[in-house]
């Protein structure tokens, strides 16, 4: 069975769980200890970690680990994301980006491509263009198609705020940051067209997730909110946590991840899922 979602946990030891069916089977698996971000491609799940990237093959159950001798700035990942040539993006915690392409071949940014200071929360590639969320707004590069040729025009945008979260979709790409939600069109991807926060609605301005289908739901640490194109709607009752930290659909049906644990929601209210979870601190 290939997993469909993946639920990176801050645990002692179980590491990843893959939904298998409806209701909800959990498979664990032991690896590593730390998994902050988790990504699907071509059959393989890769999972950023505190000791560097995993591998994980679904056929054989085995792990390939990759860290900063196998080419990586260095060990801790905090993200992961995979663009249209099966490049892999890794966000690190403290020093910059790595690329990693199918044959092997490494580049790294860093301060001197200019991100700024030493905290990476997320990335996120969107065709030639990839952006990585810091501690000090939106750093952004365009590869042309080719991240590992010469020098690249990178910019940085949506300064002065933690970015904790990109999320690309149909026209907007939206960021969850310290300062609520900003979105903007692909087109024009650093240039805000909207900005919501509690004002208007938002359970909290510290927007740590996005999941956009059809409507635009936002997590926060305060609950989750959903836009209805007029208005926001707090929809956290039900949630085992307010502390949202993942926003995923799978079948048109969204699941969430709380410190509290795992729920999804069936259209009118949440139901969580914890049972088999050796932990709930799900991230």
């Amino acid at each position: 069975m290939r997993p469909f979602f993946i639920l990176s946990m801050v645990s002692a030891s179980i590491m990843l769980f893959c939904i298998q069916s409806m209701p909800v089977e959990w498979e664990s698996y032991t690896y590593s200890n730390d998994v902050y971000d988790v990504t699907v491609s071509g059959g393989k799940v890769l999972c950023a970690t505190s000791g560097g990237l995993l591998e994980f093959d679904d056929v054989s159950k085995s792990f390939t680990k990759y860290t900063n001798v196998d080419g990586l700035l260095e060990c801790p990942t905090a993200a992961v994301d995979v663009d249209d040539s099966l490049n892999w993006w890794m966000a690190h915690s403290r020093k910059g980006v790595t690329v990693r392409s199918q044959t092997g071949q490494h580049k790294s940014f860093t301060e001197y491509e200019g991100i700024p200071g030493e905290n990476l929360h997320c990335i996120k590639t969107m065709g030639d263009i990839v952006m990585a969320g810091t501690d000090d707004g939106v750093w952004s590069v365009d590869t042309n198609g080719d991240p590992f040729g010469g020098s690249l025009s990178s910019s940085l945008y949506l300064q002065n705020m933690h970015v904790w979260n990109i999320a690309v979709g149909d026209t907007t790409v939206w960021y969850g940051t310290s300062d609520g939600l900003h979105g903007a069109l692909k087109t024009s991807h650093s240039e805000t067209t909207y900005h919501y926060t509690t004002a208007d609605g938002l359970p909290s301005n510290n927007v740590t997730c996005v999941a956009e289908q059809g409507s635009l739901w936002v997590g926060t640490d305060s609950g989750i909110g959903l836009y209805d194109d007029t208005t926001w709607i707090d929809v956290s009752s039900g949630l085992p946590s307010d502390d949202v930290r993942d926003l995923v659909f799978y079948r048109d049906t969204l699941w969430a991840a709380t410190g509290s644990g795992v729920a999804f929601f069936n259209g009118v209210s949440w139901s969580a899922r914890n049972s088999g979870l050796p932990s709930t601190n799900v991230t």
